[in-house]
């Protein structure tokens, strides 16, 4: 109908401007030689959001999620996975959650994220939240990322990566955390195999 799409709309331009209030809070924070390459992460980070979602959070969290993934994203070895599970306290990692957060750096191929979600459904995990843009990286001899790219650019060291970011059920207990992190590596060597 068309308040319907009245609503979406105004949802739409609202996480619009939540967005341009990560990227102004980024610039206030971080120096100048890493804004550019830290704007283009992101808006790529965002870009598949569903707009309701950026919406119910506060512009400080996203931009702190946003920037504790790229810190977790900066260096990785190709072909290898990088998983963490935690619960963030601002103190500790500069945002927020009330919820459990699981975040993963992966080669981009099919059935990441259905993968991950069925495992994390699998032990009755409620999902809150997913972000998972796939973004072109190019990354230096040493796997620090050097160049955040469009899709479809064809430069030497550059490859799709899947940037995951789900939210769940808070879980505090240590044994529970572990046992998470290694049924998402399980699933994902299982991915990569098939």
């Amino acid at each position: 109908t068309e308040l319907e799409g009245a609503m979406s709309y105004k949802k739409k331009a609202h996480s619009n401007e939540i967005i341009e209030q990560v990227v102004a809070m980024m610039k206030r924070q971080v120096g100048e030689s890493q804004q550019a390459i830290l704007e283009k992460f992101i808006r790529k980070y965002y870009s598949n959001t569903a707009a309701e979602d950026l919406v119910d959070s506060e512009a400080v969290n996203l931009y702190g999620a946003a920037l504790a993934h790229w810190n977790f994203a900066h260096s990785r070895k190709a072909g290898s996975s990088r998983i963490r599970i935690y619960n963030p306290q601002f103190e500790e990692h500069g945002w927020q959650s009330t919820h459990t957060v699981v975040e993963i750096i992966h080669d981009d191929m099919p059935f990441l994220v259905d993968s991950v979600r069925m495992t994390l459904n699998a032990r009755s995990l409620t999902t809150h939240l997913v972000i998972h843009p796939v973004i072109n990286i190019r990354r230096d001899s040493k796997g620090k990322i050097a160049d955040i790219l469009e899709h479809g650019d064809d430069v030497k060291g550059s490859q799709d990566e899947a940037i995951i970011h789900v939210e769940v059920d808070r879980q505090t207990e240590k044994a529970v955390l572990d046992a998470i992190t290694s049924d998402v590596k399980s699933v994902l060597n299982e991915v990569s195999l098939a």
